[in-house]
C-alpha cells in the first residue's frame, strides 16, 4: 500500500496520494467517540475498506510481525462474528475498529514528521474542546460526565492521555526530548474528572516528560523544580483553591484502591471454563457487569468476551514487542505502551477501541526503531 509504505510526502499531492486517507479516518472515528454518532465510524469504516482493496496488491512487503498480526486479527474476526450472536455484533465492530487502528498505526509509525503534525493538531484541538465544554457545561464531575454521549468522564482524561502519548512519543522520536506543557495540561485534566486511574497514569506521563526533560537539558532542572514548588506553594497557601479541591475530592483520595471492578473481574473469572477460555465468556451471564450495562470495565476483559483466546495471544505478542523494547532499551516508548495498556485494564477505552491507532503507533515505533539514538 502506497500509505504504508512511503515517507515521502511529495507536497501536497504527495500528502493527498499517502496520508489524507488515513487522517479523514482518524477524525471520523474520533467524531464518532465525541458525538456518539456510529455514522461517523460506518463512513470511517467505507472509506478505509475501499482504499484497502484498491491498494493491497502494492504493499507486497509484510515482515514476519504483519503476518503475526493480519492471521491474528483474521481469528479475531472469525470469533467476532460467533460471538456477534450474544452481543448484538458489538464484537464485529470493534474488531473493525482494531483493524483499521493497526493499518494506521503501522502508517504512522514510518513517517514520524507527519505523526508528529497529526498528533499536535490532535492533542490541541481536544484542549480547546475540552475547555469549549467546560465553559459551556461546567468543569464538576457530574457534568464532565455528559462531555460525550457514550464516555463518562473517565473516557474524557484517558482521550487527554492517550492523545498526550500519541505527541510525547511522536515528539520524542523528532526531537530526542519530550514536551512539558502539554503534560501538565492533560494532568490538569485529570485532577477534575477525578478519576484514580486516570489520575495515576498522567501524573505519570508528567513525570517522565519532567525527568527526560531535565536529562535531556539540565538547564530545565530549575524550571521543573520552579513548577513543583509554585504547585505546592498552591496546594498550601490557597485552600480553596480549584486545584486542591479537586485532589481532595477524587476517587483516589476518598476511597484508594478500593473499586467494584475487582468484583466483576472475579465473577467473570469464575465463568471461564474449557469451552469459554477459548471463545470468551458472554457478559450478560456474569450479573454484576450486567448489571452495569454490560461494561466490564477492563478493556481486556471485554476484548475475551468478544474475540477468545487469539485476542489473549495478541496481548502477548504485544507484552513481548514491549520486552524487546526494554532489551533495545527504548525505555520512554515501552512506558507509554505499559501506561496505554495499563489505563486500559480500568476501563474499556483501549485495545480495541478507537485510540488504538496510537497503540499500534507505538508498538510499530519499537519494531521499526530499535536502536533509536533519543531513547538510549
Amino acid at each position: 500500500m502506497t500509505g504504508l509504505t512511503s515517507n515521502n510526502t511529495g507536497g501536497l499531492s504527495g500528502y493527498f496520494r499517502n496520508y489524507a486517507t488515513f487522517d479523514t479516518v482518524i477524525v471520523l472515528l474520533s467524531l464518532r467517540w465525541i458525538t456518539g454518532n456510529i455514522f461517523f465510524a460506518l463512513v470511517g469504516v467505507a472509506i478505509f475498506i475501499i482504499y484497502l482493496i484498491s491498494n493491497i496488491q502494492l504493499d507486497k512487503k509484510f515482515s514476519r510481525i504483519d503476518i503475526i498480526f493480519i492471521t491474528l486479527f483474521f481469528l479475531i474476526m472469525m470469533l467476532s462474528i460467533y460471538n456477534g450472536q450474544y452481543n448484538n455484533y458489538r464484537s464485529f465492530y470493534y474488531f473493525l475498529v482494531g483493524a483499521i487502528c493497526f493499518f494506521i498505526g503501522r502508517s504512522l509509525s514510518r513517517n514520524i514528521n507527519h505523526a508528529l503534525n497529526i498528533s499536535f493538531a490532535l492533542i490541541v484541538s481536544y484542549f480547546l474542546l475540552f475547555f469549549a465544554y467546560g465553559l459551556a457545561i461546567g468543569f464538576s464531575p457530574s457534568a464532565m460526565d455528559s462531555f460525550f454521549p457514550n464516555s463518562s468522564r473517565n473516557g474524557v482524561s484517558a482521550i487527554a492521555l492517550f492523545l498526550q502519548i500519541f505527541y510525547s512519543a511522536s515528539y520524542l522520536m523528532t526531537y530526542g526530548s519530550l514536551p512539558i506543557i502539554t503534560p501538565f495540561i492533560t494532568f490538569a485534566i485529570a485532577i477534575l474528572c477525578k478519576g484514580r486511574a486516570g489520575l495515576a497514569a498522567a501524573g505519570i506521563v508528567l513525570a517522565i516528560s519532567m525527568i527526560k526533560a531535565v536529562a535531556t537539558d539540565k538547564r530545565r532542572l530549575v524550571l521543573c523544580a520552579g513548577a513543583v514548588v509554585v504547585g505546592m506553594a498552591a496546594l498550601y497557601t490557597i485552600p480553596n483553591s480549584l486545584v486542591q479541591e479537586a485532589v481532595e475530592h477524587t476517587n483516589f483520595y476518598r476511597r484508594g484502591i478500593e473499586s467494584i471492578r475487582s468484583e466483576m473481574w472475579a465473577e467473570y473469572l469464575e465463568r471461564i471454563n474449557a469451552r469459554t477460555f477459548f471463545t470468551g465468556v458472554d457478559l450478560s451471564t456474569v450479573p454484576l457487569i450486567q448489571s452495569y450495562n454490560l461494561n466490564p470495565h477492563n478493556s481486556f476483559i471485554r476484548g475475551h468476551s468478544y474475540f477468545g483466546i487469539p485476542y489473549l495471544i495478541m496481548v502477548l505478542v504485544v507484552l513481548a514487542i514491549g520486552a524487546r523494547g526494554i532489551l533495545n532499551r527504548q525505555w520512554v516508548l515501552v512506558c507509554f505502551l505499559w501506561i496505554y495498556l495499563f489505563r486500559s485494564a480500568f476501563d474499556i477505552v483501549g485495545f480495541f477501541d478507537i485510540p488504538d491507532f496510537i497503540m499500534f503507533f507505538i508498538i510499530y515505533s519499537l519494531i521499526y526503531r530499535p536502536h533509536t539514538p533519543q531513547e538510549s
